[in-house]
């Protein structure tokens, strides 16, 4: 580097180590420069300025490396002399520290005494070293969306409602702060937050048990609609197979109508005797009694996809009454009927034996696709395809947020 600069300032490089060793004339050169450029020294008065700034910021981020970053560009555009890596990091500790005492205030104060037992009950001592905390027991429970992964999270969700920590409590807390807290919940173990300052175990463990209550919720939700697309992909799946499956006999029945079709075209204007003379001729009764009895339960069983959706309903009905137990929904006018569906399958899962009438809006509302089933001709009105497309119709209201849930962040308005 000496080198280098020698050769552009043209100088021999013995001049410029005679220059470092001229302290008081390189301290003048210095102060011209920083003068020049309106550069300030970094005294106690700018460090003030620059912490002020940091509680600022830390109320905004938690992110440690961002926060150290930003501080060095605020250094530099307020152009102070830009002190050693160390000291702003330990301006950026402090500040941190400072704003997260706030929250641990906060908290100390907010929660009642009842709250505050529960959460040191959390991190107590255990009687047996294979029994497992209750710390423990409040973590996501992954899973497939099945029955048994639904049964598990509402009742972690259950537990978790128990501390009672409300929006009201947390609205003073960004969602950032929220995370950062419950990110440490799960960083530390039970010895470390046990030995914590109450006031900050109450923030870490209050913040840990909030987030996880919502990202549980959400789950729920979550469960449910990949339940519902499940099950509509099996019903697909299963139609398929048989399609392929009844393939040989369906080409035959079709190859015999066609050929019984042709006959009784040619044959239309032939006196009654010659034209059920071709008909006998072609196939005797019981053949066509077979053929008719082939081709109805081919239509009624395995002609659409819509016919296999009533096999899942059992399990779809068990999943739909657990899950929406704990949901409360909203929507636009516009997609009323869709809640006004659910209540009525609601109405219905409580009482077997009520006589439902549907309102006109909702045939009104009702895909085409689906109303022959629901409503059919020469029947009755089907209630398991009612249910079936109510459910059905909700889950995707809510993917799409036709529907909301009050109370979820993925889900909510």
């Amino acid at each position: 580097i000496v080198v280098y600069l020698s050769q552009q300032l043209e100088l021999d490089v013995k001049d410029i180590n005679r220059y470092n060793k001229l302290e008081s004339v390189k301290g003048y050169h210095i102060r011209l420069i920083k003068k020049y450029y309106g550069v300030s020294i970094f005294d106690s008065e700018s460090k003030e300025a620059i912490f002020k700034w940091l509680i600022e910021q830390c109320r905004i981020t938690s992110d440690y490396i961002n926060i150290v970053k930003s501080c060095v560009q605020k250094i530099k555009i307020d152009h102070f002399e830009l002190p050693s890596v160390n000291s702003i990091e330990s301006l950026v500790d402090l500040a941190l520290e400072t704003v997260n005492k706030e929250y641990y205030d906060y908290f100390d104060k907010a929660l009642s005494n009842k709250q505050k037992l529960m959460i040191n009950e959390l991190v107590k001592k255990l009687s047996k070293s294979y029994i497992k905390s209750e710390l423990s027991l409040l973590k996501l429970v992954p899973g497939k969306s099945n029955i048994v992964t639904l049964n598990a999270q509402l009742k972690l969700y259950s537990k978790l409602k128990e501390f009672e920590i409300s929006k009201g409590v947390m609205k003073e807390m960004r969602v950032h702060k929220i995370e950062y807290f419950a990110y440490q919940g799960k960083k530390y173990n039970i010895k470390m937050l046990r030995n914590f300052e109450a006031p900050k175990r109450y923030t870490i463990l209050t913040c840990f048990i909030f987030k996880n209550m919502q990202d549980t919720f959400d789950n729920i939700i979550s469960i449910f609609i990949k339940k519902i697309k499940k099950a509509d992909s099996m019903a697909y799946f299963n139609f398929k197979k048989d399609l392929v499956r009844h393939s040989f006999v369906t080409k035959r029945n079709v190859k015999d109508y066609g050929t019984l079709s042709n006959k009784i075209a040619r044959n239309y204007d032939e006196e009654p005797d010659t034209f059920k003379r071709e008909i006998v001729v072609f196939k005797s009764k019981a053949e066509f009694e077979k053929i008719f009895n082939e081709a109805s339960r081919y239509y009624e069983q395995n002609s659409d996809k819509y016919r296999y959706t009533i096999k899942e309903l059992p399990g779809l009905r068990k999943f739909s009454q657990r899950a929406l137990n704990v949901l409360n929904l909203k929507s636009e006018p516009e997609n009323h009927h869709i809640l006004e569906m659910l209540e009525i399958i609601k109405r219905r899962w409580k009482n077997k034996n009520e006589q439902i009438k549907i309102p006109e809006n909702i045939k009104d509302s009702i895909e085409s696709s689906w109303r022959e089933y629901i409503f059919p001709e020469d029947a009755d009105f089907d209630w398991r395809y009612f249910e079936v497309y109510a459910i059905f119709t909700l889950a995707e209201a809510i993917k799409s947020n036709d529907i909301w849930v009050e109370g979820s962040n993925e889900y909510g308005p």
